[in-house]
């Protein structure tokens, strides 16, 4: 591998320091030491693929070392990058990461969910493309889809998608778990948890991750609800992580992290497997526990000695891989949730089927009357929204052209080929309405064609999988590590310290911060956890909650709705914002 001569490069076996990791039971093990192991870590996404940008890397492992951390969570990462040297920079420091196999763009939408051929495939790229380094610690399936009793519908999407990921991890004879991140919201709480933690081991979250904001400042384990979080999950029977914690006050003080005694404590280790704090960069609403300068350098904040001391005190203590005896003790499966109207409106069983681009080609080829446009490269947003309009029409003339693509999951009724890509499901219900009127016009979106395979039987034509073809180094060319000096004493004021080269005033700083990441403004008055485009599940969280650990105003959390990139080899995608669906 060639890396920039700009570099001094030098050789590391990519074997040093770091051990693969087995979930068993609710716990998580080093699976050569056989100790306990906790989750000790941060929210990560300075840039858009900051796995692939090496200089940041560079620029920031002296300071997750500094810090004490194991992993990294990471939320967009771009597969057509080249990742060996920034997995093997992580791994050579003993750093674990955690990555979203979403995208903003490639995700389950909350608003108008689906779970098509469009997102398994690239689903299964992501997959494909990451799973054979030795640190990488898990992959999440999902974030805070669901945030709101108004988007329940969305997770019968979204655990489909577990299902249908894991089965091609086992396919694939990989042995990485997939889990769910979820919103911590106090109506649909217990819903979330147990129904993504029910029915049967291949649907369920081989982990759950909570993204969690109830511990502010001085708060306390009863006050915070902790207790309650540890109650909660006291029986479950799969790790429990927080992926995101370390609620703030933009307009208050640096946050002090108090939080992290309780979690590396007594009280909680034995059923919470760590968390990571959000987050690693400052955005708009001083989550940051460091300031990005440049891609050489960073400013340090309040926030990040706070952390680090927290965690320098740390002395978390547990069980071993082979002491600990998962099936002879009290954890379980959850019961799946009952539909409950205005609170919970996906239904636990069936779930949408799994995405086949074999049987979907199949069907588009018996079609007569179809789509014109099979690139996504061609659909402009007046093509999404004619399409919209006719398949709405047709299908409220005759509910029965919309009967092979509905999906309904308060009743758990899908359409046997609703798992097939935008185009394909718009063109049977064109094909449908052309079947029973004559016409194949759809706004002058369809025409007609000659049918194929005439008399096939289309659900029989099963995809096979096929391994990938990417070779994972044994070896990797590193760029050294430069060693920074950080500060060992906090600033008296709460003005955010420097290093000995990251002298530069807040206000600048945090400007050069909204430009790269094209964080959105947002009023004082409404916290925004994440204000950066690089997450999908944006949600706006209050800085404080209630004694009954719900947030005290209302969250906001509509997903933008955007395009997607990637097409499917059958017949290409549709933008995201192309939506069909029965009325």
């Amino acid at each position: 591998m060639k890396i920039a001569a700009a570099f001094l490069l030098i050789f590391i076996q990519i074997s040093i320091g770091i051990n693969p990791l087995v979930f068993k039971g609710n716990k998580i093990f080093d699976s050569v030491t056989g100790n306990q192991w906790w989750a000790i870590g941060l929210d990560y996404q300075p840039n858009t693929d900051p796995i692939a940008n090496v200089a940041t890397l560079q620029r920031d492992i002296p300071y997750f070392k500094d810090l004490g951390i194991n992993c990294i969570r990471v939320y967009q990462t771009d597969i057509t990058l080249d990742h060996d040297v920034g997995m093997a920079l992580l791994e050579s420091e003993g750093i674990y990461v955690m990555l979203d196999v979403t995208t903003p763009s490639v995700t389950v939408n909350r608003a108008y969910p689906v779970w098509d051929t469009t997102l398994y495939e690239e689903f299964k790229k992501k997959i494909d493309a990451f799973q054979g380094y030795k640190n990488l610690m898990a992959f999440i399936a999902g974030n805070e889809v669901t945030n709101d009793p108004t988007t329940t519908a969305a997770s019968a999407f979204v655990k489909a998608s577990i299902r249908d990921v894991k089965a091609h991890v086992r396919e694939m004879n990989y042995t990485v778990p997939v889990g769910y991140a979820t919103a911590d919201d106090g109506i649909i709480r217990e819903y979330l948890q147990n129904y993504f933690d029910c029915n049967s081991k291949d649907e369920q979250a081989d982990f759950f991750g909570i993204n969690i904001y109830r511990w502010c400042y001085d708060s306390n384990f009863q006050l915070s609800g902790y207790d309650q979080l540890v109650n909660d999950f006291k029986n479950w029977d799969v790790p429990v992580i927080l992926t995101e914690y370390g609620c703030n006050d933009p307009t208050s003080k640096a946050r002090i992290f108090t939080e992290v005694a309780e979690i590396y404590g007594p009280r909680m280790t034995d059923t919470i497997s760590g968390g990571l704090v959000y987050e690693y960069h400052e955005e708009v609403n001083r989550y940051g526990l460091v300031n990005v300068i440049s891609d050489s350098s960073v400013e340090v904040r309040d926030d990040y000695f706070n952390f680090r001391s927290q965690i320098q005190m740390i002395k978390p203590t547990g069980t071993t891989l082979a002491a600990y005896n998962a099936t002879g003790s009290a954890l379980k499966m959850q019961n799946c949730p009952g539909i409950v109207d205005g609170k919970w409106e996906a239904a636990a069983v069936p779930l949408p089927p799994t995405p086949d681009l074999k049987i979907c080609a199949c069907v588009l080829s018996q079609l007569s009357c179809a789509m014109k446009k099979t690139d996504i490269r061609t659909i402009t947003d007046q093509d999404g929204i004619t399409i919209g309009q006719q398949v709405g029409n047709m299908c409220t003339e005759d509910p029965t052209h919309c009967a092979d693509i509905e999906a309904v999951p308060k009743t758990a009724l899908y359409g046997r080929y609703s798992m097939c890509n935008a185009i394909i499901r718009a063109s049977i219900v064109f094909n449908s309405y052309y079947e029973a009127t004559g016409e194949c016009t759809a706004g002058g979106l369809a025409t007609t064609k000659a049918p194929q395979n005439v008399g096939v039987n289309c659900d029989g034509q099963v995809q096979e999988q096929t391994k990938p073809t990417k070779v994972f180094p044994t070896s990797v060319d590193l760029p050294p590590v430069t060693t920074k000096t950080v500060p060992q004493t906090k600033a008296a004021s709460d003005t955010p310290t420097t290093g000995t080269i990251n002298t530069v005033k807040t206000q600048q700083t945090q400007q050069q911060t909204n430009n790269s990441t094209s964080a959105s403004s947002t009023s004082p008055s409404s916290t925004v956890r994440s204000s950066s485009s690089l997450r999908d599940g944006r949600v706006n969280k209050p800085p404080r909650v209630n004694a009954t650990g719900n947030y005290q105003t209302t969250v906001n959390a509509t997903v933008p709705i955007v395009n997607v990139t990637a097409t499917d080899p059958d017949a290409g995608g549709l933008p995201i914002n192309v939506i069909i669906s029965s009325p």
